[in-house]
């Protein structure tokens, strides 16, 4: 049976730390599993987060040396999460890196952490840079997280993450018919929570004790993005950049303005789901950080029509990680990691670039 052993790396846009899985990945009736095995979350330290938003604000300038410094404190943390958990069988490290620019109407995405310095300084194979192909292929480079919703789970009808931005995968059976980005979500939400002290809103307690704006919420739900069709994808900055100053316009407590927040976001997903739904027996899987703000969670149940399940808390947090260990391991194999029908790119690619000593 062909199987691999990876640490897969994964930090996302709200800078929360670097989520760290290592997975065994097995092929299963022709479609790959896996098995979490050990999994922690690294915090950045607090020089790398200024350096990293100074990034994020001053792109696309030249980030070479972050992108080597970033390299260097992957592998530091990959090696002592190696220490810590008597690891001996690793066949690569996956690592989604942090991105700090993506624009792919401009053809570009970058996303930093030197393959290079991860690959010399873990003395492990390191595949990164899963992106850049499929932008260069005309693609979106996101959403890629649906090639492994549709390997591992696969018995629901939708997959939605809530991350830094909320993203969907729809699919059946056989085949993921299309994924892309909803709205801005925790993005939106930790960019508020931090202004009272906050990094984030613990079971969404902040919000749920707000009341919703209803111009405010008439305002979010009126942005362009949501005219637009499919294939499509969000760039962090430029939510903070579009929704903040719309948001900051209202003269209201923070409270609200995450109630409202919220409230946008359950909306948005209700208007996707509705506009697929065919037959009450569906089922929606949430995941993301976002799955851990109660208050966000049953303002989305409470809008759709169908069951909505919440996996164990190991796969809520770690479910990205585990799934850009897949891209690494359908790279290994020269399998397609890059759908067209979801990024809108010429052709299926098989993205990422192998660091090998």
């Amino acid at each position: 049976m062909k199987q691999y052993y990876a640490i897969c790396a994964m930090s996302g846009t709200s800078l929360d730390g670097i989520d760290l899985a290592y997975c065994k990945y097995f092929l299963e009736n022709e479609k790959w599993s896996f098995k979490l095995i050990q999994a922690k979350t690294y915090n950045f330290s607090n020089e790398l987060i200024v350096e990293i938003r100074a990034a994020i604000e001053n792109q696309p300038k030249d980030n070479h040396i972050l992108d080597v410094k970033l390299g260097a404190y992957y592998a530091k943390i990959i090696n002592q999460f190696i220490k810590e958990h008597n690891i001996d069988t690793i066949d690569f490290v996956a690592n989604h890196g942090q991105t700090v620019y993506h624009n792919p109407h401009k053809k570009a995405t970058i996303q930093l952490g030197d393959g290079a310095t991860i690959a010399k300084k873990t003395n492990l194979t390191c595949i990164n840079n899963f992106r850049n192909l499929d932008v260069e292929l005309g693609g979106q480079g996101a959403p890629l997280v649906p090639i492994g919703d549709f390997h591992f789970y696969n018995n629901f009808n939708y997959c939605i993450n809530l991350g830094g931005i909320s993203n969907i995968t729809i699919q059946n059976k056989n085949e993921v018919l299309l994924a892309y980005d909803i709205s801005p979500c925790n993005v939106l939400l930790n960019h508020y929570t931090r202004q009272i002290g906050f990094e984030f809103d613990r079971d969404g307690q902040i919000g749920r004790a707000g009341k919703i704006n209803k111009l405010l919420f008439d305002k979010l739900n009126n942005d362009a993005y949501y005219n637009k069709q499919a294939p499509k994808s969000l760039d962090a900055k430029n939510c903070i950049d579009v929704f903040v100053p719309e948001i900051d316009r209202f003269n209201i407590e923070i409270e609200d303005k995450l109630h409202t927040i919220c409230q946008h976001i359950a909306h948005q997903i209700k208007i996707v789901i509705l506009k697929h739904y065919q037959q009450k027996n569906e089922k929606v899987l949430l995941s993301g950080g976002g799955t851990l703000n109660k208050f966000l969670v049953e303002t989305i149940k409470t809008s759709l029509p169908i069951e909505v399940c919440i996996p164990a808390t190991e796969i809520i947090e770690y479910k990205e990680a585990i799934i850009f260990g897949l891209l690494g391991v359908l790279k290994m194999n020269n399998s397609v990691n890059c759908l067209k029908v979801v990024t809108g790119a010429n052709k299926d690619c098989v993205g990422g670039q192998i660091w090998k000593l």
